[in-house]
């Protein structure tokens, strides 16, 4: 399939009925002022419908160009696809972006820092000062003490389910990458679970 990039009226595309993605106001603003700033570079994924384009991925960036006066709109229209198939890809396309390993973030913050002023990058970026400064913030091993260990294979598995500010997911995401990266430095690349790394951080405060 050959995807093409049409612009068309933005009172023709809607929004599905089933997007599962929603953002705070904090991560909208920051929509604005990255479509101010490089312009529209990531077109509306589509589907035919009722002689209209239904929105299968994009939903927020449609929603910004009305209120940046944006029209028409850059989509990419896969055409007659089934609701079944649309929806699958609404969720795949919002589970599999992937997500930063903190060093080379870290290294990639460092680096725009020290081209330009922190506060210009805070305008377009997604980040809080706390949240940047506590991205480019090195972390201290040394003066962590070894945790303690269970034994997984005689331990009963619970399931536990948390809701968290976006602020305090990142950091605890940071903190798990940076322990599973230092027990591979440490270890000759041998990989431990996010549930291994997390057991670390909590006997770590727990030894305090």
């Amino acid at each position: 399939m050959n995807l093409v990039v049409e612009y068309v009226p933005r009172s023709r595309i809607r929004p599905n009925p089933w997007n599962p993605n929603k953002q705070d106001a904090f991560i909208y603003e920051k929509e604005l002022a990255s479509i101010r700033a490089f312009g529209f570079v990531d077109p509306i994924l589509t589907r035919n419908l009722g002689g209209d384009y239904e929105i299968i991925d994009g939903e927020h960036r449609w929603k910004a160009a009305g209120e940046l006066g944006i029209d028409p709109v850059p989509i990419v229209n896969l055409g007659e696809i089934s609701e079944a198939e649309a929806r699958k890809l609404t969720i795949v396309l919002n589970e599999t972006r992937g997500r930063a390993d903190p060093g080379l973030l870290r290294d990639l913050l460092e680096d725009l820092s020290s081209r330009e002023s922190v506060q210009s990058l805070l305008d377009v970026l997604p980040y809080t000062r706390e949240q940047f400064e506590a991205l480019v913030k090195p972390f201290d091993w040394d003066s962590v003490e070894q945790p303690k260990r269970v034994d997984p294979e005689h331990e009963q598995w619970v399931l536990r389910s948390y809701k968290l500010p976006r602020s305090v997911a990142a950091l605890l995401d940071d903190a798990i990458d940076r322990v599973q990266r230092n027990e591979r430095k440490d270890h000759g690349n041998v990989s431990i679970s996010d549930w291994m790394a997390i057991e670390y951080i909590v006997a770590d405060f727990l030894a305090e």
